[in-house]
């Protein structure tokens, strides 16, 4: 049996992600270069060269690089390999319980995953590589993290702008009020803010629209209550979309499969 995961060295210059999203398979980053920012569950972090992060599946997250160059191993794979390997009380469970975990390596943690994240990306780019030593070399990792974030560790510290301030409090509030209208002119007044003033800090602060992010945090929420059997009309209505037809259009244009498939091809895989 070959666990299903991707593993990718990636480099880019000047790097923004085109819009913020989130997956169905949990994501490793591991940034090997001092970047900029990312994005994760309405806490903006600074990406610097060994930070770690663990993003859980269905959390929303975004990437941002404002150097020459930005290199990281992104690692996505399914919640099932956690589950499966995990009695709850061993290093990997500490990787199941959170939205997010983030951290800055220390310099032997640096050396030691660095090599770890090699090995698989070498074994993994192999033709003829050999599956028992891709699972072994996945599984290093994930163990090598568990015990790493299963204990006590100094979590990444957000980045304190007045700016992001300003804005957090409406990532709060939008989070929890996600099943109502939120027209950005309520918005702004909630907050005592100029509409036009509002749009350009929240822009300038998230790197989005205040309606993509609106948007998206309501596909996340309706795509969770899809994977836990709620009809695809009651998940539209209980992530705040005005109607069926709003919802099914929105989820597929940006999901790329319908809500009704979506749960189905879930429930049959427990994975998309």
């Amino acid at each position: 049996m070959r666990f299903d995961y991707s593993l990718r060295l990636l480099t880019d210059k000047s790097w923004q992600q085109p819009q913020f999203h989130f997956h169905d398979n949990y994501e490793i980053l591991f940034s090997l270069t001092t970047a900029g920012s990312v994005f994760i569950d309405n806490e903006l972090l600074p990406l610097e060269n060994g930070t770690l992060c663990l993003i859980q599946a269905g959390c929303l997250h975004r990437t941002k690089s404002e150097v020459d160059e930005f290199k990281r191993y992104v690692l996505q794979f399914p919640e099932t390999i956690l589950r499966n390997l995990s009695d709850g009380t061993d290093p990997v469970a500490s990787l199941l319980n959170r939205a997010y975990l983030c951290t800055l390596l220390s310099p032997q943690d640096y050396i030691q995953l660095n090599y770890l994240f090699d090995r698989l990306f070498t074994l993994s780019g192999a033709e003829n590589g050999n599956t028992f030593q891709r699972n072994i070399a996945l599984l290093e990792i994930l163990y090598y993290i568990g015990n790493l974030l299963g204990e006590p560790f100094e979590e990444g510290q957000p980045v304190t702008s007045p700016d992001y301030k300003r804005i957090r409090p409406v990532l709060d509030y939008i989070q929890e009020h996600l099943d109502e209208p939120l027209p950005l002119d309520t918005l702004a007044s909630e907050f005592y803010l100029n509409k036009h003033y509002f749009c350009h800090l929240f822009k300038k602060v998230t790197g989005f629209s205040a309606t993509e992010y609106i948007i998206r945090n309501r596909l996340a929420q309706a795509r969770s209550l899809l994977r836990s059997g709620v009809s695809v009309q009651e998940a539209g209505e209980q992530s705040g979309f005005g109607s069926n037809a709003h919802f099914i259009k929105t989820f597929t244009n940006v999901v790329g499969i319908s809500p009704g498939r979506y749960a189905r091809e879930y429930r049959s895989s427990h994975k998309i």
